[in-house]
C-alpha cells in the first residue's frame, strides 16, 4: 500500500515529494479506489522528472533528488573530476598610506597561495632582507606625440626618483606638453582619454605593494 505522507521509507526515499498514486496527466489526479484510504491528492508532484506525466510537463528535481544524484555522482565518478587547483582570487588593492606627495597601494596575496608562492627564479637572487624584491617602472611609454627620449619624455619616469623637489616642475619628469605648440588645436590631452603613462617592470610578478 502506497505511503500516506512524505518520507523516506518508500517511493524514492525522499520526503520532499507527497504521495501519488500513477498519474500520467499534468495535474493532481482525482480520487480513486487503490488509493488505500486516499480520496483526493494535493500538491502532487507532477512536475518532477520522477513521475509519470508527459515530457512536456516535467520540468524540475527536488533538493533532495538533486542531492542524491550529486551524492553518487560524488562517489561514483570521483575520478572524473579535475585535479587542478583553481586559479587564485584576487584581492583588490588597498590604500595603506598616503602623504601630500604620494600615495601608497598594498597588494594582499590571493586567496589561494598556488600561484602566490611560486618560485621567483632568477630574480631570488636580487631580493633583499625578507625576500622582498624591489623594483622600479622598467620601460616607460605614452601614446601621446612627445619625443621618445630626453627632458620631459616617458623615460623620465623609468628607474630610481631623480627630481629635486618632488611634485615641482622638473626636466627630469614627463609632460606631454613639452613637444606641442601651445597655439595647437586641439589640446595635448583630449578628452575623454587624457594623459597617461604605460609603466612595464622587468620581472612580471604579483606585488604586494605600489608606491606612485
Amino acid at each position: 500500500c502506497m505511503e500516506t505522507e512524505p518520507s523516506f521509507e518508500t517511493g524514492d526515499l525522499c520526503s520532499d515529494t507527497n504521495p501519488a498514486p500513477k498519474h500520467k496527466f499534468c495535474g493532481d489526479p482525482g480520487p480513486g479506489n487503490d488509493t488505500c484510504g486516499f480520496h483526493s491528492f494535493f500538491n502532487t508532484p507532477f512536475n518532477n522528472f520522477m513521475s509519470y506525466a508527459d515530457d512536456d510537463c516535467t520540468d524540475s528535481f527536488t533538493p533532495n533528488q538533486v542531492a542524491r544524484m550529486h551524492c553518487y555522482l560524488d562517489l561514483v565518478y570521483q575520478s572524473w573530476q579535475p585535479s587542478r587547483k583553481p586559479a587564485p582570487v584576487a584581492l583588490a588593492p588597498q590604500i595603506v598610506g598616503h602623504t601630500t606627495e604620494s600615495v601608497k597601494l598594498e597588494w594582499f596575496p590571493p586567496i589561494d597561495g598556488h600561484f602566490f608562492e611560486r618560485e621567483l627564479g632568477s630574480a631570488c637572487d636580487l631580493c633583499l632582507e625578507g625576500r622582498i624584491l624591489v623594483q622600479y617602472a622598467f620601460n616607460a611609454s605614452s601614446p601621446m606625440p612627445c619625443g621618445p627620449s630626453g627632458h620631459w619624455s616617458p623615460r623620465e619616469a623609468e628607474g630610481h626618483p631623480d627630481v629635486e623637489q618632488p611634485c615641482k616642475s622638473s626636466v627630469r619628469t614627463w609632460s606631454p606638453n613639452s613637444a606641442v605648440n601651445p597655439h595647437t588645436v586641439p589640446p595635448a590631452c583630449p578628452e575623454p582619454q587624457g594623459c597617461y603613462l604605460e609603466l612595464e617592470f622587468r620581472y612580471p610578478l604579483i606585488p604586494e605593494s605600489l608606491t606612485i
